[in-house]
């Protein structure tokens, strides 16, 4: 399709403008998948990754390492789309020596009594790993147990989740540090 509008007509359009030829097409690339399937071992990108839902699909488990936080804002949802067999799902941060995790993870415990317990990651812990095990961390419910990370600013990541422990598992914390 021929656009027959001129320089003038356009800029008068989008005159007030304040968005980047980088950020319209980041927001673009965006919606073109929102959906990606995390099968291995993962360096999460902004480019492929940001403000996307990821599903976890490797029943054999895999280590996702999440980008440099640097304040963008940018969000990492990562959502269980296969249930674990064996090992572990992993969510780190790139840095360990300096990137932390603040926020909390919701275990639903699925026994006769169910029950909630809350799991916080503070500003004055060294947590920079979440990991579901396939029992007390969950790993085991398909679009129940997820996880998502916002970058807040320089070397702090935002997190919230949930999970649910399977009968016969107790709770425990998800976050540790490597």
């Amino acid at each position: 399709v021929a656009i027959s509008a001129t320089p003038a007509e356009i800029n008068a359009v989008v005159h007030g403008t304040t968005a980047t030829a980088a950020e319209i097409n980041k927001y673009c690339d965006e919606s073109a998948k929102a959906v990606v399937s995390l099968t291995a071992n993962t360096s999460v990108t902004q480019a492929n990754h940001a403000n996307k839902v990821c599903m976890l699909n490797a029943a054999a488990g895999l280590t996702v390492t999440l980008p440099e936080a640097t304040g963008t804002g940018d969000k990492y949802k990562f959502v269980l789309g296969t249930v674990l067999t064996s090992n572990t799902i992993v969510i780190k941060t790139a840095d360990a020596t300096n990137c932390h995790m603040l926020g909390h993870a919701l275990a639903i415990d699925l026994d006769s009594a169910t029950t909630a317990v809350m799991y916080q990651a503070v500003l004055a812990s060294t947590i920079d790993k979440v990991t579901m095990n396939r029992t007390t961390q969950g790993g085991v419910s398909v679009g129940c147990d997820w996880y998502e990370f916002t970058d807040i600013g320089t070397d702090r990541w935002l997190v919230e989740g949930r999970f649910l422990v399977p009968t016969n598992s107790n709770p425990a914390t998800p976050f540790a540090s490597t």
